[in-house]
């Protein structure tokens, strides 16, 4: 942690992306223990600063004790918005790392743990780098990400760049810009229809669905099979859960592969096995 003083305070409200300025009476009033501590614990992480000249906290428009972020975006100077005296280490550290994620930012591998390890779930906005539209389509989702920057982080991605990372995604058409919120705690996509001309309001309703747990989630998976006659059951993504954790049945599953030789031995085995335990399909699914 640094000390800041009249000759550097400009200077180091600028002096790295997130910047951490705690405006007290002494060294040892609070929360200058506490921010001592969070300085520490995050020292890899963010630019931490200590002042206990009243000029200081007057020219920053704050009243000691006092925290604020500066940052290079979105609102350069952010007060922390309750009283600081009785703070904890993981409040300071939960609002810094509130703050230090952007409304709306590009993603890439430098900065994707951040958002990997946010609790909240990551909405991508998938653009083509070369449109001459790119900057005005960013634009245009950027007050719903404002809007919404409590419950869900908003990123931009390099389409181009990044298409197998849209197809993991369950985006299957090259067709940008396209919209996705993924749920990174369980691995659940959901995709805009890229069928339909994406839109702000589009984008919004699709934001408060899913926030109202009203989307399912887009599964990759075969056609579910027509009918069912055989003793055998057919199981795809669409319908495994229905039927594997089904409460009133035993299941018996078998994950195969089509090329496995092994696979393609034990079939017949199989079909065996769901042909003898067909009389008791209502209790037993092969």
């Amino acid at each position: 942690m640094s000390e800041v003083t009249s000759e550097n305070h400009e200077e180091f409200q600028k002096a790295d992306k997130v910047v951490v300025v705690a405006y007290v009476s002494s060294s040892t009033s609070e929360p200058a223990p506490v921010f001592s501590a969070a300085a520490e614990k995050h020292r890899d992480d963010y630019l931490f600063g200590l002042s206990t000249d009243k000029a200081l906290a007057d020219a920053a428009g704050v009243e000691p004790p006092a925290l604020v972020v500066y940052r290079t975006f979105d609102e350069p100077k952010t007060e922390f918005p309750y009283p600081v005296s009785n703070l904890k280490t993981d409040d300071i550290s939960d609002w810094v790392k509130e703050l230090a994620i952007p409304i709306i930012d590009e993603v890439s591998g430098e900065n994707y743990a951040v958002y990997a390890s946010s609790p909240k779930p990551l909405a991508y906005l998938f653009l083509d780098p070369s449109s001459e539209d790119k900057d005005k389509q960013v634009e245009s989702i950027r007050p719903i990400a404002k809007k919404f920057k409590s419950k869900m982080n908003f990123v931009t991605i390099d389409a181009i760049k990044f298409g197998d990372h849209g197809r993991a995604l369950n985006l299957m058409e090259a067709n940008w810009p396209s919209f996705v919120i993924q749920d990174l705690s369980k691995q659940l996509k959901y995709p805009l229809d890229q069928s339909k001309e994406l839109t702000p309001d589009l984008v919004s309703a699709w934001v408060e669905q899913y926030l109202a747990g009203n989307l399912e989630p887009s599964l990759k998976s075969e056609p579910v099979p027509e009918s069912q006659d055989e003793p055998v059951y057919t199981v795809v993504g669409k319908t495994f859960d229905e039927i594997v954790f089904d409460g009133n049945k035993d299941v018996f599953i078998e994950f195969y592969a089509t090329w496995c030789g092994h696979c393609k031995r034990l079939k017949p085995t199989w079909d065996s096995l769901g042909e003898k335990y067909a009389v008791l399909k209502d209790k037993v699914v092969m």
